[in-house]
């Protein structure tokens, strides 16, 4: 099943998403060009809205600063620990908030360091420290503080479920749980450089025998044992077996053995909390095919990384662009010292009648910006966003339960209705302390089909609406002037019914809310009672549309519910 939304929205001034050299976005269609607004920019708009947080239950978090998240939640549980045999493990936590960060941040590749707002830039750092002007002890004290400021990166943004977030700290907390329980043994079974010595390993084993820590390692310590008789048994002593095939066989033995050693010591190292290694858990929840939020399973992720699923969007979004023609223009602003301006009268009371204030300004600049009609257009695939959700999308031979598949569904519902609220209420915010433009939808024009062809009305503007040429005189002599808005909305329905008409496109529904405008057109292939039975009686006009259901939408409260109906789901928000 398909959901298409189409929109028609006007814009005062403003500069809601801008280029790198700040001015309003534009391309070039049916040979003019347009105003833009990009698909990325749309499409983070929407998603971190607080209209579609409040329909959905889960969202992921787009970030570099992992490192940082995971420190955060740190300090949080070493705040929780207020017992007082806890002051230790407390203590704990907080180092190891500031120790972790390293391995965190490569653990996609080779991170980088983000200076915090505490440290100096490069250009602005102090002078070396020398014994003339700071005593060796500040010189620590002050190269240790740098360390605690540096903020620790990913290699790249990537967008994390809250699984592999939880993982990873869920990880490091048991290791420091557990870190007073691991024996010397343990911790010095490795060699001067750092390399595993698997016989030291396995026998610090029988010295872990109570405690948290034993009920992890007895299932290390069971699967080696059962794996070291399975090859003495497979490795056994033949009849007549001569002296050549003895040697092969002991070595062969050997090496296995060896192996499993390996094997074993390998699992028993990742619990010592100093030699873990963060990549083995984030590659056991990133490969998980379930647990995907609500905002991922829409809009994908893309990751070259071996230890994390790519998903698949279920939604796909075009760039917004303007119906008409696009004009820039520029914004001269100016700075005004209030001391400057001589009509404030209670700054020359406050510094005296009598001081003389010089007249001017502190600051001028210029700003671009652009006034636009946009005709936007996104579309979801219902079907993909419930196997997202569910995990088959990631794994086909996922088997899944008759009850998750409907609360994946539900799910899904009050996405695609969090995703077309929030592109009604919400818009970019470039620019928009200063050129706030808080408008509503001119027309929303939502599509469900079976059909999984989706198809963009964006031609209905390939000529660009010209509200002053198409100007026209009423019969009194009096100018008709155009409203930009409407006649891009009449565009628009046009477009869909001739492309319904000429290429046979049904629809399960077509829903058209128009905010109480009268926009003088509408769809064709109303689902009415006369109309269809015009149809089957012949007497409808061949050249109508087929019959397709049409629904005309008075308020958001109808749209929600009409759409709700439309998709099989429940008419009030429910999680499932």
């Amino acid at each position: 099943m398909l959901i298409e939304v189409h929109m028609i929205q006007n814009h005062a001034p403003s500069n809601l998403n801008r280029d790198e050299s700040g001015s309003p976005k534009s391309a070039y269609f049916g040979g003019y060009r347009r105003a833009r607004i990009s698909s990325q920019c749309l499409k983070r708009t929407y998603r971190t809205s607080k209209t579609f947080r409040n329909e959905v239950d889960s969202l992921g978090m787009h970030t570099r600063s992992m490192p940082e998240e995971i420190k955060h939640r740190f300090l949080a549980h070493a705040d929780s620990l207020t017992g007082p045999d806890q002051t230790e493990l407390q203590a704990k936590f907080k180092d190891w908030a500031e120790k972790s960060q390293a391995k965190l941040g490569d653990i996609l590749g080779k991170g980088g360091k983000k200076a915090s707002a505490e440290e100096p830039d490069e250009e602005n750092e102090p002078a070396p420290t020398t014994a003339e002007n700071e005593s060796s002890t500040e010189a620590v004290d002050k190269a240790g503080a740098a360390v605690k400021n540096e903020k620790y990166q990913t290699a790249q943004s990537v967008f994390w479920r809250e699984a592999e977030l939880k993982a990873l700290f869920d990880a490091y907390r048991l290791r420091i749980e557990w870190d007073k329980e691991v024996p010397d043994s343990m911790r010095t079974a490795f060699d001067n450089k750092g390399k595993i010595q698997p016989e030291k390993m396995i026998d610090s084993m029988s010295k872990i025998s109570d405690g948290a820590l034993a009920q992890v390692v007895a299932p290390i310590r069971s699967q080696h044992e059962e794996d070291s008789k399975s090859l003495n048994k497979k490795f056994g002593v033949p009849n007549g077996e001569t002296e050549k095939a003895k040697k092969e066989r002991e070595k062969k033995l050997k090496d296995a053995k060896a192996k499993n050693d390996a094997n074993a010591a390998n699992k028993l190292a990742q619990l010592i909390l100093e030699h873990f290694d963060p990549k083995v858990v984030l590659k056991e929840a990133g490969l998980r095919p379930d647990g995907v939020p609500v905002d991922m399973a829409l809009f994908g992720r893309m990751i070259a990384n071996p230890l994390m699923h790519n998903i698949e969007a279920s939604s796909q979004f075009s760039h917004a662009i303007s119906t008409h023609e696009f004009a820039r223009e520029f914004d001269l602003w100016t700075r005004v010292d209030d001391r400057r301006d001589k009509r404030l009268d209670w700054y020359l009371d406050a510094f005296g009648a009598e001081e003389k204030l010089v007249a001017g300004t502190d600051g001028m600049g210029d700003a671009e910006f652009t006034s636009a009609c946009f005709y936007t257009y996104f579309n979801v695939d219902f079907d993909a966003l419930v196997n997202n959700l569910i995990g088959t999308a990631l794994d086909q031979r996922r088997t899944v339960l008759e009850e998750d598949q409907e609360k994946a569904k539900k799910r899904a519902c009050n996405a695609v209705i969090g995703l077309v609220k929030a592109a009604i209420l919400e818009r970019p915010t470039g620019k928009f302390n200063s050129m706030a433009t808080p408008s509503l939808p001119t027309l929303v024009l939502v599509e469900v089909r079976d059909s999984h062809v989706s198809v963009s009305y964006a031609d209905a503007f390939a000529k660009p609406v010209d509200p002053k040429n198409d100007e026209k005189q009423s019969d009194t002599g009096q100018v008709q002037h155009m409203d930009l808005r409407i006649e891009s909305a009449k565009r628009l329905i046009q477009e869909a019914n001739r492309i319904t008409r000429v290429f046979n496109r049904g629809a399960k529904a077509r829903l058209l809310f128009t905010g109480d405008t009268d926009i003088g057109i509408t769809l064709n292939g109303m689902d009415t009672k006369a109309n269809n039975v015009k149809i089957k009686e012949g007497i409808a006009n061949t050249e109508s549309s087929p019959e397709v259901p049409f629904t005309p939408i008075k308020d958001m409260e109808e749209l929600e519910r009409t759409l709700r109906k439309h998709l099989g789901c429940p008419l009030e928000k429910t999680n499932g």
